[in-house]
């Protein structure tokens, strides 16, 4: 359905049409933005020879927020309206984020093999180099660190997960406590 031919054209020459986009509302561009600016464009957006956007709108609309004049681009050659909108389909609702045990096991690898790498890496810097809060870092590592407790691991949500561990760690200050008042 796409060409596998892959060419950088003038962002100003691409023409988005809003009203046959399936996407009503662009959330989030400034943190596409920002993700694009840090490591680059990973997916080229998807467009017809007559410079249609078929996939991409929303990278599209962060590049040019960047300030970018030209784009990686594929094209739909030869299409339908009924396989550019499979195309458009398939993007938008064929995506799914990881689950939170393997986002919590990749943040982790990501940030032990930097401070493998870089002795004194912080916390802070892999928020930073991975564009996500500095306190979100923090509780993602925190679990990660109790993945090996099924409990744990098998928590339908990561909000679940970070409250097992949180009552975990309640409970083992609350025990140290009582052992150090038993001691005087």
């Amino acid at each position: 359905m796409t060409s596998g031919t892959f060419r950088s054209i003038d962002t100003a020459s691409i023409i988005v049409d809003r009203a046959e986009r399936q996407r009503r509302e662009l959330r989030n561009i400034d943190e596409l933005a920002e993700s694009i600016q840090r490591i680059g464009l990973i997916n080229p957006i998807v467009i017809t020879q007559d410079g249609v956007l078929v996939a991409g709108e929303r990278r599209l609309t962060a590049i040019r927020q960047l300030g970018w004049t030209h784009v990686p681009v594929q094209f739909a050659e030869d299409l339908s309206d009924y396989e550019l909108q499979t195309i458009e389909l398939e993007e938008n609702i064929k995506r799914e984020n990881l689950p939170w045990q393997d986002e919590v096991a990749a943040l982790e690898k990501f940030h032990k093999l930097k401070v493998a790498h870089e002795p004194g890496w912080s916390q802070e810097q892999t928020a930073d180099a991975i564009g996500l809060s500095r306190p979100e870092v923090s509780k993602k590592l925190q679990v990660a660190t109790h993945m090996g407790n099924e409990v744990v691991a098998n928590a339908e949500r990561f909000s679940a997960a970070l409250n097992i561990v949180a009552q975990r760690g309640a409970e083992e200050s609350k025990r140290s406590r009582q052992r150090c008042c038993r001691r005087r």
